[in-house]
């Protein structure tokens, strides 16, 4: 395992909003993979600090290329959309910016090779999740696990339809037979065939309810349910201690992929 992260962030803050601590580890799991191409960038003071941070979880498919340009330029990106797009929308800021570096990686000739991102911008009590792809995001309450991000997968009803709607076809649920995902960045080799960078967005309002976010690469959620994701954190109080739970949870289970994780931890007891 490498570059595991557990760090406060050293803001003051106020009780209307949450103080975040986060963990963050990265697992080539080598027995299954010659290559790492998961790729975590985190900025808990993103955009000034004051209670915003950016937390982003990047898994590269036929190389890690697109994976580690998508992480080096999203967050320029995203800081310059949200200062210049007038008045300010955050929504329309995470569309320009998946679109910008779509836009980039095929100026990089990324043409077969691609990959998710899921990016996690947290302002005051405001989280707002954008993903393409299986990357996905999770809120665990004192109730349940609730997924925010949306998995696009050419076997999902909904991307199936929007694919064979423009005229194209799936083999084997997959584009061309080869990639199992409707939406990524690069792949600029199956575009043609509807694969889309266009984000799923979602904006969630944080509460005291709220224990912990959970951004993960299919590693990890390819053997781990939302069932069994919220009976392991109601094991543990920290974030790096649900961080290694969930890692290892996924390598005893057999997961085959890379497996990286981001925990992020609302601590609404100031």
């Amino acid at each position: 395992m490498k570059n595991k992260i557990q760090k406060k962030i050293p803001k003051n803050y106020y009780r209307t909003y949450p103080q975040i601590t986060y963990s963050s580890i990265e697992y080539q799991n080598k027995s299954h993979n010659e290559n790492m191409e998961d790729i975590i960038f985190i900025d808990p003071e993103f955009n000034g600090g004051h209670h915003k941070g950016l937390f982003t979880l990047y898994d590269g498919h036929g190389g890690n290329k697109s994976a580690k340009i998508s992480s080096e330029k999203f967050p320029k990106i995203f800081l310059k959309n949200l200062n210049e797009i007038k008045p300010k929308n955050i929504e329309k800021s995470l569309i320009n910016s998946y679109k910008i570096i779509d836009s980039q990686l095929k100026n990089e000739n990324c043409f077969k090779e691609g990959n998710t991102a899921t990016i996690i911008y947290i302002e005051y009590n405001n989280l707002f999740c954008s993903n393409v792809g299986d990357s996905s995001c999770v809120i665990i309450s004192k109730f349940k696990a609730e997924k925010i991000s949306y998995d696009h997968l050419c076997n999902d009803i909904n991307e199936k339809k929007r694919i064979l709607k423009i005229g194209n076809f799936l083999e084997s649920n997959r584009l061309e037979g080869i990639l199992n995902l409707s939406r990524s960045l690069g792949d600029f080799n199956l575009k043609k065939s509807g694969l889309i960078s266009l984000p799923y967005i979602r904006k969630y309002c944080l509460s005291n309810n709220d224990k912990f976010c959970i951004i993960a690469s299919d590693g990890v959620w390819d053997v781990i349910s939302l069932d069994l994701i919220f009976e392991l954190s109601k094991k543990i109080k920290f974030c790096n201690e649900l961080c290694d739970l969930i890692i290892n949870e996924a390598i005893n289970r057999g997961s085959k992929d890379n497996i990286s994780c981001i925990v992020i931890e609302f601590n609404w007891k100031y």
